[in-house]
């Protein structure tokens, strides 16, 4: 009777669960049709005000070119056809009012065509904000110093300087401040976290096998301070970039090295007045003020009658494509992390592209714009594979972004020549497998216990409940030097020097683009125009278009992705142990260890 009751009991809990589940499904799918609604209301919004725009921008007769840094600069444009309209900001601050991102091979056509236009009669350089990686923000900053050579001037103004908007603001004529505001000139670091500590408290161990003393990647988890050898390329790398930075501003504003240290290191280079004093500025003003300066540089009385217009309309208005002309190169963008599926560049979306260039007869140079830290090892000797045969039938040109290091290396070191920005991390030739596992966890839980059947004594390797035992180390040791083996002939054969010297500069070693051309790992200093114009040189051509891969994606389509992701979380709402059964599913089908050639973690430099 005991038994039945129980019975009954548990029935009605099933049928109350249930009925909870069901009014949650029902909450979360309103909640998500609402949602898509509002987003179809924004986006006929949008359609309709975009309908009352011009189809392109004016550039007025006489006109100040201004570029506002925080509007940002990527690798290549945004393509949304509703201007300010991002679906996944929306969801996590609302309606943005943000001009669309312009890349920086369309920014720096804009900035030449600037120079040679009689309607452009200078460039405010706005530096409120930043938002550009530091190879692009390199290569703006040449582009803007070629811009001074057609004897237009350049003003830059901020009431706020970080490093990397004073930076690129040195490169001006004249540079102001307001009198409120300050500067953040400091240097550069790298500050890391390390869990050793606390992975030791919760019971669960790292097992690192890899191929190079700075192959960095599992200091995290099994030290509480960086290695020497880590702290040694981190010290040069960041020292090499710092070089870089230091030279130009202390070129553009005639001081001595010596004395910038010394500020940067006493931080009397905040304060508008010290600024002032030390001529890393030319003065102090508001904003009427420096309107007021404009007008005078502009030939004009009063600031109602300046007229501006920013980098991105610009590029827009004066955006030219001739269809006639049949001859192209490809620029092809390598950007993210490699993987054998999911984002970043992976072989299912990389190769396919490449197949098309191959196929393309009007192709007749390819440039590859390489921004990666690196990833799986198959995924990246798969592309590799493909550019090499590419290669064979058209030039290769390589183009390095802010990352072209482990597996970002690897894809490119075979190309007919390196253009590489100073402030590019690269190298890290190295290899590494990692791999966790969590015994002692479940031990310090208390009433888990694990038992397993095996047909044979390896069955259960990497199963995440055990360490790897002295045989299943030994092959995983001999995986990774097999594969560090293969790593540096790549490379000894694509850059035509021995795997011995490889080795030496390799061991998974971080180099900054400057030091990496000194140590043969590049060719020349230069960015993707420059690499552009030299595939073009290297294919004979004199005229040609660009044409570029991936095409960037419509605002179409990433609604339609951000409703997919909409749909999984209200999936997982509506029913989380499900969720959970189906990631189970998942990591029990996963094929174990993977050997990665990648930077240990992405190097974020504050600027």
């Amino acid at each position: 009777m005991l038994f039945i009751k129980f019975a009954l009991n548990n029935k009605k809990h099933i049928h109350m669960k249930s009925f909870f589940k069901m009014l949650l499904a029902a909450f979360v799918g309103t909640l998500a049709a609402l949602i898509i609604a509002g987003f179809i209301f924004i986006a006929a919004i949008g359609s309709l005000a975009s309908l009352g725009e011009e189809s392109n921008p004016v550039v007025p007769s006489k006109a100040i070119l201004t570029i506002d840094l925080a509007q940002g600069i990527s690798e290549q444009d945004s393509d949304d056809p509703f201007p300010g309209i991002s679906p996944a900001e929306i969801l996590k601050s609302g309606f943005s009012t943000k001009e669309k991102t312009l890349g920086i091979l369309n920014a720096e056509k804009a900035i030449r065509k600037a120079a040679a236009d009689p309607s452009i009669k200078m460039i405010y350089l706005n530096s409120t904000g930043i938002n550009i990686g530091l190879s692009q923000l390199e290569e703006l900053r040449n582009s803007l110093s070629e811009f001074r050579q057609s004897g237009k001037p350049i003003i830059a103004y901020s009431s706020y300087y970080t490093q990397g908007t004073y930076y690129i603001s040195s490169v001006a004529d004249k540079i102001y401040i307001n009198g409120g505001g300050e500067a953040d000139i400091h240097g550069f670091s790298a500050t890391l976290m390390f869990f050793k500590d606390i992975m030791a408290k919760l019971g669960v161990k790292a097992e690192l096998i890899r191929h190079g003393k700075y192959k960095s990647a599992a200091e995290q988890y099994m030290r509480n301070n960086l290695s020497n050898p880590n702290k040694l390329q981190y010290e040069n790398l960041l020292g090499s970039i710092w070089d870089n930075w230091a030279s130009d501003i202390c070129e553009s504003r005639r001081i001595s090295r010596r004395d910038l240290d010394g500020w940067v290191n006493n931080l009397s280079i905040i304060e508008p007045d010290s600024l002032v004093s030390k001529e890393m500025v030319d003065g102090i003003c508001s904003e009427m003020q420096i309107k007021e300066k404009l007008c005078t540089q502009f030939d004009v009385k009063k600031p109602k009658d300046l007229k501006f217009i920013s980098l991105y309309n610009y590029a827009k208005a004066r955006k030219s494509s001739d269809l006639s002309t049949k001859n192209k190169i490809a620029v092809i963008y390598a950007q993210g992390e490699i993987s054998g599926g999911g984002d970043g560049i992976t072989p299912d979306k990389f190769c396919p592209i490449i197949d098309k260039v191959t196929a393309d007869s009007s192709v007749k140079a390819v440039v590859l714009r390489v921004n990666s830290p690196g990833g799986e090892v198959l995924a990246a000797q798969t592309i590799k594979e493909r550019l090499d045969s590419l290669k064979a039938k058209k030039p290769l040109i390589t183009s390095y972004g802010d990352y072209a290091a482990s597996g970002g290396y690897w894809i490119s070191a075979n190309s007919d020549i390196i253009f590489t920005d100073r402030t590019t991390i690269t190298g890290s030739i190295g290899v590494f497998g990692l791999y966790f596992h969590y015994e002692n966890a479940l031990e310090k839980l208390g009433k888990i216990h694990v038992d397993a059947v095996k047909t044979h004594d390896h069955a259960d390797v990497m199963n995440g409940l055990s360490p790897l035992d002295p045989l299943e180390k030994k092959k995983m040791e001999e995986s990774i030097e097999r594969i560090y083996s293969q790593f540096t002939n790549i490379v000894a054969e694509g850059r035509s020097l021995s795997p011995s010297y490889v080795d030496s500069i390799g061991q998974g070693r971080v180099w900054s683009g400057s030091d990496a051309i000194k140590n043969k790992l590049a060719d020349t200093l230069g960015g993707l125009s420059e690499a552009i114009s030299y595939a073009a040189e290297k294919a004979g051509l004199k005229k040609y278009r660009t044409v570029e891969y991936p095409a960037v994606k419509t605002y179409a389509q990433k609604i339609v992705e951000t409703l997919g992701n909409l749909n999984g979380e209200a999936e997982i709402l509506s029913d989380p142990l499900n969720a959970i059964k189906k990631s189970i599913s998942r990591m029990a089908k996963s094929d174990g260890e993977r050997v990665y050639s990648r930077l240990p973690y992405v190097i974020d430099i504050r600027y």
